[in-house]
């Protein structure tokens, strides 16, 4: 029983006088200190999957309706998503309204609506978050002003980041790993040691190495597009039920496009804008459920320096034409082999709703980069054998070459670096500050399908589609069996017959007989057949020699 307990504060100035006081086991032993909470930064990792990534919403209204007669004509929804650190979110939706097509007020306002995503990326400092939130709302809503009566619209804005845990780190969202960086406290009770490589690093150090892992996923584009297109229901209904529209069509566009003029001829002697050249693509050949028009290198010969900037330009589009009538040969056999790159292609709009059902709590787009090829891919699963894809290179648009286009851009003085040395031609031995001869860069050239790497990409990619699960057979053989694709490309860039090369490729013909889904030699083979007769082309040689 204990006899006396000491009634105040200052009985406590000396411990020892405190000895005896109590019985052993309530000895007094100063403030107990918890261990600091150790995090292992090197086992941390960013979460990508469609329920780890956080979208918070900070801009959204109602969607703005206009109501005119649409007389049946198509309906058109102009899909993006742009950054709030690009300063033309209301730029490129008014140029979309007023340089898409040549449609009179009334029209535009039946026919056409808007639906843009205007995102900042969410940020570890709590100051620069706050920044990145004003950011998307000031440019949603001068976005949103700008297109407003013009068409029905729907604009929206976003943060974006990933979801971190590993190593001792419970999950959190960016905004909660930035608060833990401020406080250094893991939570209500635990304070944490940041560690890499077993040493202890301080709070700045460790914001550094989460900014890396961040950068190592990259942009969630494929869960950003798949959130703008959650509207695309409701502004089809409204075409076509108040406007009276005929079908409607998703149309996936970017900010990269310096205009939306195609390689469609008009009847003025110019070139139909874009919705005017899908309008006659469609009237031709029905409505599809994809028609994917792609891009074009044929903009900004400004934007080519060095020594040789004209002949660079000309090089670039001559590269740009060999990789569309690869493309096209490769669709001509297989149809899921064409990636949908997202500056520019239709989804008809019902068959969309109907891939965003298919994925249930997943993305339609995927999350993150190739989400065209993504959205097809769900597009195949959910369709099996009854698919509808066209493809038409002539309704592509201009591209820019500009900042990170540049990669896109043929180079005389071009030298090796880490991403071209991945896209180097088979039994290139070059290595990184090597330069790239004009014939290797029509293949290095950056998303051109002249690369065995590319092309094999995408060869993987539809079969998994097409199947439903991953084949047995090595990405690095399909890879060596697309390898002659790459021999005709650069016998064409020094003006020799494709028609030459050896299509015959060790392991190939074996390949083609244990997996029927998608044979490879019929590919080759039409491939080389649309090259052979580029070579023959005049047009094709005029782009170099420039005589008209």
């Amino acid at each position: 029983m204990i006899s006396s307990i000491p009634d105040g504060p200052a009985q406590f100035k000396d411990e020892e006088s405190l000895q005896g006081k109590f019985p052993k086991v309530y000895q007094p032993q100063g403030v107990i200190q918890r261990k600091a909470v150790d995090v292992n930064l090197d086992k941390v990792e960013a979460l990508d999957s469609s329920d780890k990534i956080e979208l918070k919403n900070v801009f959204s209204r109602p969607t703005f309706k206009i109501s005119r007669d649409a007389k049946g004509k198509r309906g058109y929804i102009g899909t993006a998503i742009v950054w709030s650190g690009e300063s033309g979110a209301a730029s490129l939706a008014n140029k979309y309204v007023e340089g898409s097509q040549e449609w009179g007020s009334d029209e535009r306002k039946a026919r056409l609506g808007i639906n843009f995503l205007i995102n900042s990326r969410a940020e570890f400092d709590i100051k620069a978050n706050e920044n990145a939130e004003s950011d998307a709302v000031i440019k949603a809503a001068d976005t949103a002003l700008n297109v407003l009566g013009k068409a029905t619209s729907r604009i929206e804005g976003t943060t974006w980041g990933y979801r971190y845990k590993g190593g001792g780190l419970p999950e959190k969202t960016t905004t909660e790993v930035g608060e833990t960086l401020a406080s250094g406290k893991l939570n209500a009770t635990d304070t944490v040691n940041w560690k890499k490589d077993n040493i202890v690093v301080d709070a700045l150090k460790a914001a550094e190495i989460f900014k890396a892992k961040r950068a190592e996923k990259g942009v969630p584009y494929g869960a950003l597009r798949s959130k703008v297109g959650k509207g695309t229901a409701e502004i089809e209904n409204h075409l076509k039920s108040s406007n009276k529209t005929g079908e409607v069509y998703l149309h996936s566009i970017d900010a990269d496009a310096p205009d939306f003029s195609t390689l469609i001829p008009d009847k003025k002697g110019g070139w139909l804008n874009v919705l005017d050249a899908y309008d006659q693509v469609l009237e031709g050949g029905g409505d599809h459920d994809f028609v994917i028009g792609g891009y074009n290198l044929i903009a900004e010969p400004e934007q080519y320096k060095g020594l040789n900037p004209e002949q660079d330009f000309r090089h670039t589009v001559r590269a740009n034409v060999v990789d569309m009538t690869i493309r096209q040969a490769a669709f001509s056999v297989e149809p899921a082999l064409i990636y949908p790159t997202e500056p520019n292609f239709l989804v008809k709009a019902s068959t969309y709703t109907e891939i965003d059902k298919s994925t249930g709590k997943k993305n339609a787009w995927g999350n993150r980069a190739s989400e065209g090829r993504a959205l097809l891919d769900n597009y195949i699963k959910a369709k099996k054998d009854n698919t509808d894809i066209a493809y038409n290179p002539l309704a592509s648009v201009p591209t820019g070459v500009g900042a990170g286009g540049a990669r896109l851009k043929i180079d005389s003085a071009k030298t090796y670096d880490e991403n071209s040395l991945f896209g180097k031609p088979q039994g290139d031995t070059s290595v990184k500050g090597d330069a790239i001869g004009i014939p290797q860069q029509y293949v290095v050239q950056a998303q051109s399908w002249a690369g065995a790497t590319r092309i094999a990409g995408a060869y993987f990619a539809a079969y998994t589609a097409k199947l439903g699960n991953q084949p047995t057979f090595k990405k690095t053989d399909i890879v060596k069996y697309f390898a002659p694709v790459e021999q005709m490309v650069m016998a064409l860039a020094q003006d020799r017959d494709p028609a030459e090369i050896s299509l015959a490729v060790d392991g190939l013909e074996a390949h083609d007989l244990a997996n029927t889904s998608i044979k490879i030699q019929p590919i080759l083979k039409a491939i080389q057949e649309a090259l052979a007769v580029l070579h023959t082309d005049v047009d094709f040689a005029r782009l170099i020699t420039g005589d008209k």
